[in-house]
């Protein structure tokens, strides 16, 4: 493992530790998460200025608001690292509001999108952006009913920050999710979202959905299989490294091992796939940082939202299988 990952690794557990002291009843994957929205820019947690973020996001909104909840920690967090928590805080709301417009429910999957468009730093942007994003989100309903939620709501949003045209996305979009669903049969909703991740990256499709089925294949050969389900996604990272693939599977595959064995990020925390897709997470933005340092900070937005992302699924089926026992 590159002695930078193993840097990053060390970061991530720390502030994973800061994180899990200031914020004890905390659920450990929403720390976990906070903590790779400092860890990603290479930042230590400042957990009491975190803390004096959260103060400023409760006395602005309301308890049902959707930047709290589960959400409260993770945007607290972001709005610590903006350095700017109040002009953070109105700019995603005022995005959020954008991307709500016509729509009788909110969604915390929205307000995910709406810090991504400003943690991108393209608020200015924004109504652009959001038009995009509903033209993007009609798309793939009209052609996906039943696959396409507010979950997609985010990777829309990174698709239509992209310079390509909406149709062409959306073409791109469609054979991509052909090309990959045949490898993982019973996994449509996971395969779609890896095939948005692919889709905001530039190249062709075949080209990068072929890497993506050979990573995956490496991973396994590598002793340490992919997961299948909403990690699925992060993969996608990986594909635009330009790196070799025997150097990158080894350098993840010890990074998870090391991560492993770190408090708060081990086998009673998060399952190995899991892990494995965070340290896909810090390796895929070493690599970035060190080839392409003007591409990184998008990279790191897309790994992070995808965390993010998937941090709210576990939850929420978290949560389900909780009721589901109690009500027996």
């Amino acid at each position: 493992m590159k002695d930078l990952i193993k840097k990053r690794c060390d970061l991530f557990a720390e502030n994973r530790y800061a994180m899990g002291k200031a914020f004890i009843l905390e659920y450990g994957l929403i720390k976990v998460a906070a903590s790779s929205a400092f860890t990603q820019n290479g930042r230590e947690v400042d957990a009491e200025y975190v803390k004096e973020c959260q103060k400023i996001l409760q006395k602005e909104e309301n308890y049902f608001s959707y930047f709290r909840g589960f959400n409260e920690v993770i945007v607290s967090s972001k709005m610590a690292v903006s350095g700017q928590p109040e002009k953070y805080l109105e700019d995603a709301v005022a995005v959020y509001d954008k991307l709500k417009e016509g729509k009788l429910m909110g969604s915390i999957y929205r307000a995910v999108a709406a810090m991504v468009i400003c943690d991108s730093k393209r608020v200015g942007n924004a109504d652009v952006i959001v038009d995009r994003t509903s033209q993007i989100m009609k798309g793939m309903k009209e052609k996906h009913p039943f696959l396409t939620t507010d979950e997609d709501t985010c990777f829309a949003v990174l698709l239509a920050m992209s310079d390509k045209n909406v149709d062409d996305i959306l073409t791109e979009l469609e054979d991509s999710y052909q090309i990959l669903k045949k490898k993982f049969i019973f996994h449509d909703n996971d395969v779609y979202s890896l095939a948005q991740v692919i889709t905001a990256l530039g190249g062709s499709s075949e080209e990068k959905c072929e890497k993506a089925l050979n990573l995956y294949d490496a991973f396994k050969a590598a002793g340490a299989p992919y997961g299948k389900n909403y990690e699925l996604s992060m993969l996608g990272c990986l594909v635009d490294l330009d790196v070799d693939q025997e150097q990158l599977i080894q350098d993840v595959v010890e990074a998870e091992v090391y991560l492993r064995s770190q408090k708060g990020l081990g086998v009673l925390d998060m399952s190995k796939e899991t892990r494995l897709m965070y340290a896909s997470m810090i390796t895929a933005a070493i690599y970035n940082e060190e080839k392409n340092p003007a591409s990184s900070a998008i990279g790191n937005t897309i790994a992070v939202t995808i965390a993010q992302e998937v941090t709210f699924m576990l939850i929420v089926v978290m949560c389900s299988s909780i009721a589901s026992i109690s009500s027996n």
